[in-house]
This record gives C-alpha cells, structure tokens and sequence, in this order.
C-alpha cells in the first residue's frame, strides 16, 4: 500500500512498548515469569503536525481511509526521519506501521490551517497487498470527471466510452462512485483481462435506477468471456459461450439501493452467482480453462448497458467465496 505522506512532523514522541512477559503459577503457588520474545513489542510513534494546509491535512485523511484505519500496513518515507543521524537507531530497517488510532485534529488560524496529531504503532508485517487482483476500480474522484483508476497494482489504463463519469450522488465507499446513463455508456478494459486458470470473482457494489432491463454489470463478450447482467424483472444472468442456458437467479435487486454481486468461478469449474452474499445460483463451466473480462457497465451486446452506478468493482484471479458469506463492510486492499 502507498507509504505515509512525505511530510515532516514538527514533533516527534516514542513509546518503547514492552518486552513479551508472561506471569503464570507454578507449583508451590508462587509466580513465575516466562519472556517470550528478545524483542520489544507494541512500539509505538505520536507525530505532531502544526499549521498544515487544508491540501495537507487531507492528504493523511485520505491515506488512513486508504489504509482501512488500522487494518493495513505501510512504510514511512525518510523526511519522517529528518533529523536523526541513523533511522536504525529508532526501528529496524523496513519497519512497517500501522494508525493507533484515527489521526485527531484542530483548527487554527479561523479553520484554514490545521493542528494534526498521529499515533503509529508497529506493524508486525509488511503491507498486505493483494498478489491475486486483476483490476481494482474504486472510482473514487471529483463530481463530473471521468478519471477511472485501476488500484490492483498492475496499473491498467481504463478507458472511458460514451458519458462514463465519476459521480458523488451515490457511494458504498469513499465518497463517490461511477455513473453509467443506460445508453452508451462503459468502461473498457485493457485488450481484455484474463485469468490464469479457471478461478476467478468478479464483484462490485451496484445501484440500479429507473428500471431493469437487460443491462450488464461486467462482461468478456466477444473474448469469450463470462457476463453478468440484470433481466427486465431485476433477476441476475450469467452467460457465457459455452452455457447453453444461462443462469438465471430466482432473487431480484432492488431499485434505489447499494447491492453487492458477485459470479466467481471455483477451480474445478463451478460457477455460482451471489447477490448480498447470498448463493444465488449455479453452473457447471469445467470446460473453460480461463475467463476474460472485457467491460464494466456493459453486457457485451446492443443496448446492454448498465443504468445507476458502480462502486467498488473488482475482479480477482482467485474463487473468493464458495459458502454464503457477509458482503465486505469496507474498501478492498489495493495491489
């Protein structure tokens, strides 16, 4: 995940944490003391921030938004460190960190600047990154702009079609999310994206509007890839080349509301479709040996085009759920 903002703390404080002792009873009912480890543990950092921008202040929002609060690891960029004539006096040599806590602010100078404190602790690993993503599509950005940035770490260009835009009216995650009017509007992938064996998910958060008709979600028509698109009753279809039948869910979505779907495919080849976590449906799909993914927003065939808004798409090289699951509570991590 992206290291902290490369801005230089006005203050920095320490907190050595504490080596691993245990105290347990031994047998004439005394105590005994057991160390579990050479190294210290819990070892924590408060950075102090004063008069930052509000541009400043921003940028360590959005990194621990990034960052899911605590949950993910990340590396500290060396002006942190400004100051000390050997870093490795402090911590180890690639130490990761994690937020204790969320960053805690203050308004000065009548609110346009900004008092920032951040507590740190020690993460025991590096930064978790996702080795099985394809594409990530947060569509996280300003109200009308059509910049639609992959997050997987593989850096693939997203190519906008028709009005595709990033729209703040409607969000799961992060403030905005993609809006697609019906009639012509997709994003394209990158000369397809395929997996590597016949494993994958394809997810995201959806939000019809208006009405249902034959609209799709994510699609590889015309890489003979899998779709997933909604029927005029709001049920989800699955499709593909070698389906003679799609697959047709008895459940339907909802107008006017975030709904999470997904299709994944296991490694022996069972499809299953899944709304809000729910199996939904299934195939037998063993005869293919990989899956391309071409579009978002688009079923591959005239007028298939998705009406309401994405957000939170993703496409991974892996079967993600095989059992009823909790549809996630928070941003996937990145690449």
């Amino acid at each position: 995940m992206p290291d902290f903002p490369a801005l230089r703390p006005y203050r920095r404080t320490y907190n050595f944490g504490e080596f691993p002792l245990a105290t347990e009873s031994d047998v004439a009912g005394g105590s005994v003391r057991f160390l579990h480890g050479d190294s210290a543990i819990r070892f924590g950092m408060s950075l102090t921030y004063e008069w930052l921008t509000q541009a400043e202040a921003t940028l360590i929002r959005d990194h621990y938004r990034g960052q899911q609060g605590s949950h993910i690891g990340f590396a500290l960029p060396d002006v942190i460190w400004a100051g000390h004539s050997s870093v490795a006096n402090i911590v180890s040599e690639g130490q990761h960190w994690r937020y204790a806590g969320v960053p805690e602010e203050s308004h000065i100078s009548g609110g346009t600047l900004i008092n920032v404190t951040v507590s740190l602790i020690t993460a025991v690993c590096p930064p978790a990154g996702d080795p099985d993503l394809l594409v990530l599509l947060r569509f996280n950005g300003a109200d009308g702009t059509n910049d639609f940035i992959d997050e997987s770490g593989n850096d693939l260009s997203i190519t906008p079609v028709g009005g595709a835009t990033i729209s703040t009216a409607q969000s799961k995650f992060g403030g905005s999310s993609g809006l697609f009017d019906g009639s012509n509007d997709r994003l394209d992938l990158p000369a397809g994206v395929t997996t590597t064996g016949r494993a994958y998910t394809a997810e995201a958060w959806v939000y019809p509007v208006v009405d249902f008709d034959f609209r799709g979600i994510f699609s590889g028509r015309g890489f003979g890839g899998p779709t997933l698109r909604t029927t005029p009753s709001g049920a989800l279809q699955y499709l593909n080349v070698s389906l003679v039948t799609p697959i047709t869910t008895s459940a339907t979505l909802s107008l006017g509301s975030m709904q999470h779907v997904a299709m994944t495919n296991t490694d022996a080849g069972m499809t299953t479709i899944w709304i809000n976590g729910i199996d939904s449906g299934s195939a037998d799909q063993s005869a293919l040996p990989t899956h391309t993914f071409s579009f978002v927003g688009y079923g591959g065939s005239p007028g298939e085009y998705w009406r309401g808004y994405i957000d939170e798409m993703r496409i991974s090289n892996v079967c993600r759920y095989t059992a009823n699951f909790m549809p996630p509570a928070a941003p996937f991590p990145g690449g």
